[in-house]
This record gives C-alpha cells, sequence and structure tokens, in this order.
C-alpha cells in the first residue's frame, strides 16, 4: 500500500510539472510586435544604432528592461543585422530580454540611453519621416 501511495505520489509530480508553463516565450501568433525608426549610429557603443519607438509602446517595452530608460522612447537595438541599419527606416521587430553577453562594451561619452535586444526584424519602408 505505502509503494502505491510513493508511485501515485511520482506520477502526481511529473503530471504537476508536464501541465506547469516551461517558459514565457510565446509563439509568433502571440508574440509582441513593436515599429521603429532607425535614427543612425550611437555615439558611444560602437557598432550599435539607435532606434525609436512610438511613444504608446513605453509600458510595453519596458517589460524588456532590466532598469527604467530616461531616454524613452530611443534605444541602442542589440543585435540588429547590417542590412537594416540605415537611417531613416522603418522596421517591426520583436524583442527580447538581453542577456550579459549581448551588450556591447560602451563609453560614457553621449546619452546613456538604454538597451533592448532585436529578436526579430522586418523591414516596413525605407523612410518614416521625410
Amino acid at each position: 500500500m505505502r509503494s502505491l501511495f510513493k508511485y501515485l505520489l511520482v506520477l502526481l509530480f511529473f503530471i504537476i510539472l508536464a501541465c506547469k508553463k516551461n517558459d514565457p516565450e510565446k509563439d509568433d501568433s502571440e508574440k509582441d510586435y513593436y515599429f521603429v525608426e532607425v535614427i543612425g549610429r550611437g555615439m558611444d557603443c560602437g557598432d550599435t544604432f539607435l532606434v525609436r519607438f512610438q511613444e504608446e509602446d513605453e509600458a510595453r517595452v519596458n517589460k524588456y528592461l532590466e532598469h527604467s530608460n530616461a531616454y524613452f522612447p530611443v534605444f541602442y537595438a542589440n543585435n540588429l543585422p547590417e542590412e537594416f541599419k540605415h537611417e531613416g527606416w522603418g522596421l517591426k521587430v520583436t524583442l527580447h530580454k538581453c542577456n550579459p553577453g549581448e551588450l556591447p562594451l560602451c563609453t560614457a561619452w553621449g546619452p546613456g540611453y538604454g538597451h533592448i535586444c532585436i529578436e526579430s526584424v522586418e523591414k516596413i519602408n525605407e523612410e518614416l519621416h521625410e
């Protein structure tokens, strides 16, 4: 009887683990998309470009940040592929929380823009503002 109880307890444990959400990552149909404008190369983080989010996205973007961003809506865009580094381009991006290895070394010369990490990117148009 005791071994049956132990067996059922272990089985219940595995059922609970299997039903639990493993990761807050969403599938593509549930991803948050953001529309950004490429501003240009930042002044103090090497080849990292700056992007500008839309003002209404502030609360949604904040969930990807470790600290507050005093310069919202402008961020350094880590992982932005070379082919999208064109000033004025409009992009549709998804984000993920930055890992320590993704953050470039920066000086303290320019404004202390926050960093966001690009997960996927797609070009919308070549010039958002003319």
